[in-house]
């Protein structure tokens, strides 16, 4: 009688073969995160609606690790000055803009009509940041962690 039988090899083979393929996916994930120099998503707005005069943004961002993620931020008017202006518009309008953080800056760009906005977004992570987050100790920063930590400023 054999120890291990046909069905039992091929069994253990896929199984190790499915494990590699699966070691090298994550890793080679991991890879991208670090390599990668922008961070992408989507953002919405209703510039409209006042919070104590502040304008709020949400930010959307999809990930393969985290799936959809939205985050909102408000910002005061002289920060979004000449996007207030164009936002005031009734007929639709390009609008490009930036918001900076310390951990990088939000390139932005869109459509607003009659008070309401959307488009796409692109965080251009800072190297300063960066660095001083790795002498901290805090190695290996993701886009997550980037992310979270320019929404957070």
């Amino acid at each position: 009688m054999d120890l291990i039988n046909k069905k039992q090899i091929r069994f253990l083979a896929a199984f190790f073969i499915g494990f590699l393929a699966f070691s090298i996916s994550a890793s080679s994930e991991k890879r991208s995160v670090k390599a990668q120099n922008e961070i992408t998503g989507e953002w919405t707005a209703d510039f409209k609606s006042a919070d104590f005069g502040k304008k709020h943004i949400t930010f959307l961002r999809r990930s393969t690790r985290h799936g959809l993620r939205t985050e909102g931020i408000s910002l005061s008017p002289n920060e979004l000055q000449n996007l207030i202006r164009q936002a005031a518009s009734t007929a639709k309008t390009a609008v490009n803009f930036s918001i900076e953080r310390e951990a990088g800056t939000f390139e932005i760009e869109g459509f607003v009509r009659e008070g309401k906005g959307a488009g796409f977004w692109k965080l251009i992570p800072s190297q300063n940041f960066v660095s001083a987050m790795h002498a901290r100790g805090y190695e290996n920063l993701t886009d997550e962690d980037l992310f979270s930590a320019a929404i957070g400023n």
